[in-house]
């Protein structure tokens, strides 16, 4: 539409600016909605409270450089908001760099890039994960083993297995043959082992895993 082809009568001009008001209403809009949306501290982090008193008594710096994970002293995101963010987000099936960025800035309470956070990634920090895990259970279980609970035995195994949603053009990662369909689907099946009585990790294995999506069964 060419505005300067309509007439230029008093109602004409004010049908003109009353439609351009409202496309420019519309781009905003729709420029907001594909947006990601801003998680807020009350939602997120402050429901977490008791994790943190948890993590804080754990010496998380030790066990982030006996990993790897740490080589320096981080100088701007604390490792135990690092944690806390982590944990805000594990109820989301599916995640990005940007929001897993934002939430550690929210835990944080600073601002916080995808670029720095993929930059501080590293393959290190799933064996770091692993080791918080179990400190964390044998915080849980200090007070069983001081009462006797696990006398009779020699090892006290946890295991516990969890698949995590990927974006599906990371099914090609997958070990097993490429399954080339339009209703592939990739995940991240992670196992996790550790000795309570010990406070040891056992095992931590990741595997990417490609599928098809399963039709969905007929209603009667």
């Amino acid at each position: 539409m060419d505005f300067n082809e309509i007439s230029h009568s008093p109602r004409i001009v004010a049908a003109k600016i009353a439609l351009g008001n409202y496309i420019v209403f519309i781009l905003y809009t729709n420029a907001a909605l594909k947006r990601p949306q801003i998680p807020s501290l009350r939602t997120f982090i402050e429901p977490l409270t008791h994790l943190r008193a948890a993590l804080a008594r754990l010496d998380l710096e030790g066990l982030a450089r006996r990993s790897g994970f740490l080589r320096r002293r981080p100088r701007k995101i604390p490792i135990l908001d690092l944690l806390l963010a982590f944990c805000a987000l594990a109820w989301e099936s599916t995640l990005s760099l940007e929001r897993i960025a934002s939430v550690i800035g929210l835990a944080a309470r600073c601002s916080y890039s995808k670029q720095a956070f993929h930059q501080r990634l590293s393959k290190s920090i799933e064996t770091f994960l692993a080791d918080v895990a179990v400190a964390l259970f044998s915080q849980m279980s200090a007070s069983l083993r001081s009462e006797g609970c696990f006398e009779s035995f020699g090892r006290v195994l946890l295991h516990d297995s969890t698949v995590q949603s990927l974006p599906r053009h990371l099914a090609a990662f997958s070990r097993a043959a490429p399954i080339r369909s339009a209703k592939t689907r990739a995940a991240l099946k992670i196992q996790w082992i550790c000795d309570l009585l010990s406070g040891s990790l056992v095992q931590c294995h990741s595997q990417v895993i490609a599928a098809t999506t399963k039709p969905p069964r007929p209603t009667s």
